[in-house]
C-alpha cells in the first residue's frame, strides 16, 4: 500500500499548488478578468480535479518529475517577472514552458516506454488474440513447450527499436530534465 500512499500524497501536494485559491491556475484565471474557482471547495471542481489524478496516475513516475521540478522553481522569478510587467499568461509560456522543456522530454521519453511495453492493459482490453502488441507477442513467444530463442530475440529487438529511436532523439533534454539541470 505504501507506493499507493506515497502517489496520492504526492498528487495532493501538486493538485493542492496548482489549483488552491491562490495557486497559478487562479492567477491566470484572475489576470484573465475571471473570478478565483474554488477547485477544492466545489464539487464539480473537486470531481474534475480527482478525474484529472485518476488519468495522470497512469503515468504516475512522471508526476514526482513534474511535482519536484514545479516545486523547484524559485517564486522571486515570478515575482520578478511581475514586476517587470509580465501578465500571468506571459510568465507560463515565457518562462516557465520553456524551463521546464528538459522535464517535459524526459517525462515524454518515461512515458512512452511505459505505453510501448504495457503489458497488462492491453491484456485486459484486448478480447481476442487478432491483434496484439510487441509485449504481448514476446510473451506468446515464450509460452510454448519449446521457445525459439533466435525469433524472441528479434521480436525484442524490434520492440527496443522505437523506444530507442524515441530516447536517442531526446536523450540531451532527457539527461538534462533527469538531473535537474537548467540553462
Amino acid at each position: 500500500y505504501m507506493p499507493n500512499l506515497i502517489m496520492a500524497s504526492a498528487f495532493a501536494m501538486l493538485f493542492y499548488a496548482i489549483f488552491a485559491d491562490q495557486g497559478p491556475i487562479n492567477n491566470m484565471l484572475n489576470s484573465m478578468g475571471l473570478p478565483t474557482y474554488r477547485f477544492l471547495a466545489e464539487v464539480a471542481g473537486a470531481r474534475g480535479l480527482i478525474a484529472l489524478m485518476n488519468f495522470l496516475m497512469w503515468f504516475g513516475n512522471t508526476t514526482i518529475i513534474h511535482m519536484a521540478a514545479i516545486m523547484g522553481v524559485d517564486p522571486c522569478l515570478f515575482e520578478a517577472a511581475r514586476i517587470d510587467g509580465l501578465s500571468e499568461v506571459g510568465i507560463f509560456f515565457r518562462m516557465y514552458i520553456p524551463s521546464m522543456k528538459s522535464i517535459f522530454a524526459a517525462a515524454g521519453v518515461v512515458t512512452f516506454m511505459n505505453a510501448w511495453n504495457n503489458y497488462l492493459w492491453a491484456k485486459v482490453i484486448m478480447s481476442d488474440n487478432t491483434t496484439q502488441t510487441m509485449p504481448m507477442l514476446i510473451s506468446n513467444l515464450i509460452a510454448g513447450y519449446a521457445t525459439d530463442y533466435g525469433m524472441l530475440m528479434l521480436a525484442i529487438l524490434i520492440t527496443t527499436i522505437p523506444t530507442a529511436i524515441v530516447f536517442f532523439a531526446l536523450q540531451k533534454h532527457f539527461v538534462e530534465g533527469i538531473t535537474g539541470s537548467v540553462k
